[in-house]
Parts: structure tokens; sequence; C-alpha cells
């Protein structure tokens, strides 16, 4: 049975641990795919798994291979950002797995410092016309306290091929005591926007320069996380973001000078909407996170689920489960040097789940070759203890909105 987790307790929720550079598991050809949820009338494929990664272990000794966030550049490169390492790491347009690899010895595409806490670290990302990738990275607040070389900036960064990344904006807390956790961007123009989940606004980012774009009461989520994904609409006029504490897609028209118009309820009764994408149709796609499911939405706002977790746990523990909890008691052995033996923490078994699971989906995003423009590819942050977190793709039957780069 999943348990949902509010990601702000989740934020302070996880340890430091050792990082060595993959133990995730590429899925083979004949690993089994999931039939994903039939709308009538749609054209929607099976969910594959295109690579498994590690999960975090019972006693957190290890955070995991948690993966947040997914953008696509127009050949067809795969970024994504582990949040729980710091990392971004690259997929070619064949969806292998190109940065990190352990045995020619190349590191990640990036690699931020980060204090080891869930979801302070490399989250939202976006891909310009030239490659730059751009990263949303939320500071470890009370660790900069502490030590002030602990963590990196706070704000939006930009990486390179081959270059280090580079600070392109901070963002800081709105007022003395407040936090801030940039989440997702977008590109807008000659600007980003920018989410941010604990402020409750949008930022409007350009070098080196940050001001609130909209501070709408419903991208607040109180105590829990609110403003998230966002997605430009195919003409430029309308902005949509989710709150995932209040399970509503916000609609934000744009003015005709580029400022935000006043926002509205586009859709609502979501369980917790993540990551967004648009196709050519106009139809938006959603990672309902606590909802373990895909869903499209219609431009009229009729929803329609695409695929779902709907496996229920009897609450039975059956031999495989003892046998698991075994497994990871022994992994948790120390080494020779008596530190924890995290090369098995990582649960580098390499045994893929019988089907496809959602499990608090993070995010969407279309293709952009002509082989990969209907699906839609998401990673899935598995806070429960099966599945493991993983990057899948499902195909929708309809293009994806090309991203205005």
């Amino acid at each position: 049975m999943t348990t949902f987790v509010s990601r702000r307790t989740m934020l302070k929720a996880v340890g430091a641990g050792g990082v060595a550079l993959t133990a995730g598991c590429l899925a083979s050809s004949d690993v089994p795919t999931a039939a994903a949820t039939q709308a009538d009338g749609s054209d929607v494929g099976e969910l594959d798994v295109l690579y498994e990664f590690a999960r975090p272990t019972p006693q957190m000794t290890f955070p995991g291979e948690l993966p947040e966030n997914v953008a696509i550049d127009t050949d067809g490169n795969k970024y994504v950002s582990i949040a729980s390492l710091g990392h971004i790491w690259k997929f070619g347009p064949d969806n292998e797995l190109l940065q990190p690899n352990a045995v020619e010895g190349i590191p990640p595409f990036a690699t931020f410092q980060v204090s080891g806490t869930f979801l302070v670290g490399t989250v939202g990302l976006e891909v310009d016309s030239d490659g730059t990738v751009y990263v949303c990275f939320a500071s470890d607040f009370d660790k900069l306290e502490q030590d002030p070389g602990e963590s990196a900036t706070n704000g939006i960064w930009t990486v390179k091929e081959g270059e280090e990344p580079e600070l392109y904006a901070a963002i800081t807390p709105l007022a003395e005591g407040a936090l801030t956790f940039p989440n997702d961007l977008t590109l807008f123009g000659d600007s980003l926007l920018v989410t941010d989940s604990l402020s409750g606004v949008v930022w409007q980012v350009r070098r080196d320069e940050t001001s609130v774009w909209s501070d709408s009461s419903l991208l607040v989520g109180g105590e829990d996380l609110g403003a998230d994904g966002i997605q430009v609409s195919k003409d430029g006029k309308t902005v949509y973001v989710t709150n995932i504490a209040a399970g509503t897609i916000v609609e934000i028209p744009v003015n005709e000078d580029g400022s935000a118009g006043e926002a509205s309820v586009f859709v609502d009764g979501l369980v917790g909407p993540d990551g967004l994408a648009m196709d050519v149709d106009e139809n938006l796609y959603v990672a309902d996170n606590r909802g373990n499911r895909i869903v499209r939405v219609s431009p009229s706002g009729d929803v329609e689920v695409l695929a779902e977790n709907d496996q229920e746990d009897d609450g039975v523990e059956d031999d495989t489960d003892r046998d698991r909890e075994q497994e990871q008691a022994q992994d948790r052995g120390p080494d020779q040097d008596g530190e924890p033996d995290r090369d098995q923490d990582r649960d580098q078994d390499c045994d893929v789940d019988d089907e496809p699971v959602l499990d608090n989906p993070a995010d969407v995003t279309f293709g952009t070759t002509a082989d990969e423009e209907t699906s839609v590819f998401i990673v899935n942050l598995a806070f429960s203890d099966d599945p493991k977190p993983s990057f899948m793709k499902l195909d929708v039957g309809v293009a994806g909105l090309p991203v205005e780069r």
C-alpha cells in the first residue's frame, strides 16, 4: 500500500550518504510492459520502463537515485535530474544512459554539491536551442547557515556539455525566515518562468535578474508544496501551473506586455498534480503525483486517465517481502573500514518489477524526434518500498507541442 508523503516533509527526511556513479539497471528488451488505461477513441500505448534507478535503503544510509524532472533537446537527448544526489544524468536519443558510466569512468552530465537531503538539489530542467540546460537548484538553507560552502546557491544554473555548472540567477526568500524552493521552469520569450513551491509564486528570471511574475494566492500550498509544474500554451497567451497541495491546475493569462494577468482555477479535483506537458491539440498531460497516474486534460477541462497504478496491497507479507527485508538487512552491514556498505545499499540486484508501476510520478515531457514526438517521458519517484524509481515512456497518439527554444 502506497503511503503519500508530503515533499515538504521529505525535504528534511533523508540523510546524507556516500555516492558512487551509478547503480541503476538498464531495462532489457524483454521487460514486461503494462497496458495503460485506454480512453475511448484515444490511441494510448503501453507503459515502458527505460531505466530503473537505485531506491533508498530502509535506514536511509544512502538517499537513493530519485529522479525529479526530465528535459529533452532537439536531438532527442534526455536530461534527468537526480535531486537526491545533485546530479543531472544524460540519456541518448535511443534512451541509453550515456552519463554517468562507471565502467568507462564518465561522470554525470552535471554534479552539484548537496547535503543529501531529498529534494535539496537539482530539480526542474529545461534545455534551449543551443543545448544549454537550465537547472532549478534548491539549496539546503539549514546547512548553509552552518556552513556557507555546504550547498550551491539557490536559484537557476546553466550547464553546457563538458563545462561546469554556472550560476544564472540567484533566488532568495521573499521575507526573512521564509523558504524558497525553485521547482520547475519553462522558456518564456527572453526569460524563464520558474515555479516556487514554498514561496507560492512564479518568478521571472533573466541572467542575474529575478522578479515575481505572479503571486496569486491560488499558487500557495500552505504547509505543503504549492506551485509546481509549468507549461506555456500554444499561442503563448496562457501559462498553466499545477498546485500540488490544492490538486489544481491554475491558468494565468499573459498580458500584452508579458506580465501576468489574474489567475483562475482551470481544473480541480486532481490528487497531487506535478509536472506538465502539452500536445499540438492543446491537451495538457499531468504527472498526478499522489494519484500515481498520468492524466490528460482537454482544452475544455475534461480529465481522462491514460495510465495509473491500480495495484492494491492485500496487507499480507509474503516470502518475497521477507526475503527482501533479510537481504536489505545484510546489505546494511559495515565495510571493512567500519562504514556502512553503501555499494550494497544501492540495491544492485537489477531484478525488474513484473509490471511497470506508477508511484509518485514527478514529471512528464514529450519527445522531440520524429519517432518519439507522440511519446511522453516520465520520471517516477517511487517513494514506497516497491517499485524502484524509474524512467518511463508512454505513447499517447498525439504529437507534443514543440518547445519555443
